[in-house]
């Protein structure tokens, strides 16, 4: 019979994490609870444990279960630009990815081979998973590999996890922690270069499945009305003008913002910017300041200021992101500050902007944008 074990209950979690994780060694079965429901795993390096959690199993929910965003490239060390951009934005999440594994020097080349034929798909993708309940992360913590998990079905697991009579006597231990903190099963995304297939919906909408997978591109200036949002309204165009195949994603795959360095938030675009756009068939009249936050720079893929100063002031609060912060001048200029003069300052300005902007488009690729569609 197995041992049941209350998570919420426990004064110190260390002691049931020490017997799962001695249970899961020893090539037994557990069960432990996920955002979105119980799983029962196994050790990935146990082969036998692996193959009897198939045999009662739905094969096509198993997963294997990490640590991190950064240990997922260990195991799909080929994996896209797109593809971890999911996995640093997504996880810990209710997300399975699948990723390409054919790469020699992964590490699912060292899991056991009757491991690697259940837990890959015939095309050779690994389905990844970072869950954030604390259960399974501190078990990882202790174990040498990762899990493989598989789901119980969803009428079992209510606030207490039952087991289906094709587990039972295979189930070392159980721990309850209540009902899961999110209604229904994981999302499930193939990703192959930026080729992103949805394969189940799942719990997460489909508006952060945008936000994990696609291309982040901010405009910085100092009070974000006047260069910054010229700046994004026009890219918004040239990209669309550059890559018309971007409108047959399925989901938006690109965002374009702007900020500013000392934005005061909610302020309009400038009357000269607003008529300077409204000329070349663009508009700004839904456009709201915001100042830089350090979150916005953290999300962003590429952040292009307008001086100098600008990114001076972005990397001396955070050094740590210097790789994705440029000035927009690939020569080093700064973009003129129209502020204050007349309509024809700012539409010199504007054309000083668009010429800088043709120029940074030539960094840019198709594969630097996720292209969704749904499993038929």
């Amino acid at each position: 019979m197995a041992n049941l074990f209350d998570w919420n209950r426990t004064e110190d979690p260390r002691d049931i994490v020490h017997v799962t994780v001695q249970a899961l060694v020893e090539g037994h079965l557990v069960v432990l609870p996920t955002e979105t429901a119980y799983h029962v795993f196994a050790s990935g390096l146990h082969a036998d444990a692996v193959q009897r959690l198939a045999s009662v199993a739905d094969r096509g929910p198993i997963a294997l279960f990490v640590r991190s965003g950064q240990e997922a490239r260990d195991y799909a060390p080929s994996a896209s630009k797109v593809a971890l951009r999911m996995a640093e934005r997504g996880w810990p999440n209710p997300l399975v990815l699948e990723l390409p594994a054919g790469a020699p020097d992964g590490l699912v080349a060292r899991l056991p081979e009757a491991v690697q034929s259940l837990v890959l798909s015939a095309e050779g993708f690994v389905p990844l998973r970072v869950t954030a309940h604390q259960a399974v992360q501190h078990a990882l913590r202790l174990m040498p590999g990762p899990l493989v998990g598989a789901p119980l079905p969803v009428s079992d697991t209510a606030t207490q996890p039952s087991i289906p009579p094709s587990l039972s006597g295979e189930v070392a231990c159980i721990v309850d922690a209540g009902a899961p903190s999110q209604a229904g099963p994981a999302t499930r995304v193939r990703v192959e270069e930026n080729r992103c297939l949805l394969l189940h919906p799942g719990s997460l909408p489909a508006d952060k499945l945008a936000q994990f997978a696609q291309m982040i591109v901010l405009f910085v200036c100092t009070g974000n009305t006047c260069r910054s949002p010229m700046a994004e309204t026009l890219f918004r165009k040239l990209v669309d003008e550059r890559f018309p195949e971007l409108r047959r994603s399925e989901l938006p795959p690109l965002y374009v913002g702007s900020a500013g360095i000392s934005a005061f938030p909610g302020a309009t675009a400038s009357e000269q910017a607003h008529a300077v756009m409204q000329q070349r068939g663009l508009s700004l009249v839904d456009h709201q300041s915001r100042p830089l936050t350090e979150r916005a720079v953290e999300m962003a893929d590429r952040i292009y200021t307008m001086t100098r100063s600008h990114r001076d002031a972005i990397l001396h609060r955070l050094p740590q992101h210097a790789a994705k912060v440029e000035l927009l001048s690939p020569d080093g200029e700064d973009v003129s500050d129209p502020f204050g003069g007349p309509q024809p300052v700012y539409a010199a300005c504007a054309d000083q902007i668009e010429a800088m902007l043709r120029h940074r488009l030539e960094d840019f690729c198709p594969t630097d944008f996720p292209m969704w569609s749904r499993s038929r």
